[in-house]
């Protein structure tokens, strides 16, 4: 008897032990997660504002789409564009000094005022060595590239960007609404840690001496509503200078910008995009400029390579974010 025990305890062992194992398996092949972003300049805020037409449809799912137009023209044309280096490749000064960044650092571009403005940009990029090289290699020049700050070599990563003529900036880690769900990395800000801690993320960040006009931050993020970050936004951020991209409405002014956030879809596909596409064009019309955040894939990058380079309607310029400085410049 005492041995038919020990063989079933064992056996109960061993199940347990499978049991976690397929846990453990199934959580390393969950989906990668994208930081989700939205808008802010310095001295003002751009926050997250969807197409009332498109903002049930992402409200229920992450990787919900809508349905694909099929009369688009489905073509394969893929068209290489010339890279103009940017003039400014490293600091002009040390980050504890820079008080005007973004005016700095943005892409010099001719802004049309006549036109509705539509600004795309490519988040949480650099982790991926081969990647990183199909965009530089794919994309026009007037997407802004933001990179992770977990990237291997930023500091060459971003120069040899901005060596190709894109406009760069950084993903600033931060814990979200859903962590430990998507958990930011060691070095991010969290609602748990001390200000002192944070405060060196931060610096740790200004420390990689690279030229950037600003921050993406993440998902919906309950830390972005402490007074401690809205302080440190205003003090540390735009201070300097900076563009800051956050998600949420923070004690001083702001003004809206319309963004479809394609950054955590990460199962899209040609005829997808191609939607989302003619729904920044509408909201681009509507209210003057349009913004799209995406995600870091090759589908990604061929469909923006196609669409800029066969847009006919004269009426759409696509710009840097840098150049919302400008417009902002040519309002006042």
């Amino acid at each position: 008897m005492a041995f038919r025990k020990s063989i079933l305890f064992i056996v109960l062992l061993l199940i347990c032990y499978g049991l976690g194992l397929f846990l453990v398996y199934k959580r390393q092949h969950n989906e990668l997660w994208i930081p989700k972003v939205s808008f802010n300049l310095p001295a003002f805020m751009y926050t997250d504002h969807m197409n009332p037409t498109s903002k049930g449809q992402n409200a229920d799912s992450e990787n919900t789409l809508p349905p694909p137009s099929l009369s688009q023209n489905n073509s394969d044309i893929h068209v290489l564009f010339s890279k103009t280096p940017l003039e400014r490749l490293t600091l002009t000064q040390p980050w504890e000094h820079e008080t005007q960044a973004a005016v700095s650092y943005r892409k010099p571009f001719d802004v049309h005022s006549n036109q509705n403005k539509i600004t795309l940009i490519i988040s949480n990029l650099g982790i991926d060595e081969e990647i990183y090289n199909e965009a530089l290699a794919t994309l026009p020049d007037n997407v802004t590239l933001s990179f992770s700050s977990y990237t291997p070599h930023l500091a060459e990563k971003m120069t040899g960007a901005r060596q190709e003529g894109f406009e760069t900036m950084l993903n600033i880690p931060i814990e979200t609404k859903d962590f430990p769900k998507h958990d930011p990395g060691n070095n991010a800000f969290y609602a748990f840690a001390s200000d002192e801690e944070n405060a060196r993320v931060l610096n740790q960040l200004y420390e990689q001496k690279i030229p950037f006009i600003g921050f993406l931050s993440p998902r919906l993020s309950h830390f972005e509503t402490t007074p401690f970050f809205q302080n440190l936004v205003q003090d540390k951020i735009l201070s300097k200078g900076l563009i800051y991209v956050g998600t949420t409405t923070f004690n001083f002014p702001s003004r809206q910008v319309f963004t479809i956030d394609l950054s955590v879809v990460n199962n899209l596909y040609p005829e997808a995009l191609r939607v989302f596409f003619n729904e920044a064009k509408a909201i681009a019309k509507d209210q003057g400029q349009a913004v799209l955040v995406l995600a870091p894939l090759p589908v990604v990058f061929h469909e923006i390579a196609d669409w800029v380079a066969q847009e006919q309607d004269p009426s759409i310029q696509f710009v840097p974010m840098g150049s919302l400085l400008t417009e902002e410049e040519n309002d006042a």
